[in-house]
């Protein structure tokens, strides 16, 4: 006669073991969409960090004049590459900012875009009547020396929508970060970037206004970050 001792040194009853996954998944159900959550929460809180630093160095580089492109004595802002010393600010023969006022980090810039943390960055500057330039060879040229020394802007978005982050970030030269819940731009990795004007009342360019609470350029609705 099989004694129970002897059965329960056999191992696990078939009922025994599905018990046990049902439990597991149990736990799994509960604990993944938590840490899942956390995560997010942590990313987002990141890019604002990242964005209050930016417009802080932007402060930096036009009241030290670091770039002051027309030599009028007034300061211009700058692109990621230019802030952490990655290239020469766009004075003709100037050396690469030492020390720089971002990270050697901030020198990946990948067609004006960084990634930090499970989202994406992007600086836009004020070309020709105000339209938004991003950072890459061609347009170091085109930024408008003037403009440039009142007007910048800058989005962060996630590098995988739902997974890495939610909500998109817009800040400028005024200081205050917006916040969009990106369910109706679903702006997501390198595939659905936030145009220059986005968060803009109206289209076509950087130096305008924005309207929190209202409907901007690419349909969405920003309000001010608490």
């Amino acid at each position: 006669m099989v004694t129970q001792l002897q059965r329960k040194a056999a191992g696990f009853t078939l009922m025994e073991l599905l018990i046990v996954i049902s439990i597991i998944a149990i736990v799994a159900a509960v604990a993944v969409p938590n840490l899942l959550s956390a995560k997010i929460s942590a990313n987002e809180s990141t890019a604002i960090s990242l964005l209050r630093n930016l417009a802080s160095v932007q402060v930096q580089i036009a009241n030290r004049q670091f770039i002051d492109i027309d030599t009028d004595g007034h300061g211009e802002f700058g692109f990621f590459g230019e802030l952490s010393g990655g290239v020469p600010p766009r004075n003709n023969g100037a050396n690469a900012l030492l020390p720089p006022l971002l990270a050697g980090s901030f020198q990946q810039v990948n067609n004006g875009i960084i990634t930090r943390q499970g989202y994406h960055f992007v600086i836009y500057l004020p070309g020709a009547n105000g339209v938004g330039l991003l950072e890459n060879a061609g347009n170091y040229a085109l930024v408008d020396d003037d403009l440039a020394e009142t007007v910048w802007c800058a989005y962060a978005w996630p590098s995988d929508f739902t997974t890495s982050g939610r909500n998109a970030y817009f800040i400028n030269q005024v200081g205050e970060i917006l916040r969009s819940d990106n369910l109706t731009q679903g702006y997501d990795g390198l595939a659905s970037v936030p145009a220059p004007d986005a968060a803009f009342l109206n289209a076509g360019s950087i130096a305008g206004i924005y309207n929190p609470g209202q409907a901007a350029v690419d349909g969405g609705v920003w309000t001010v970050l608490d």
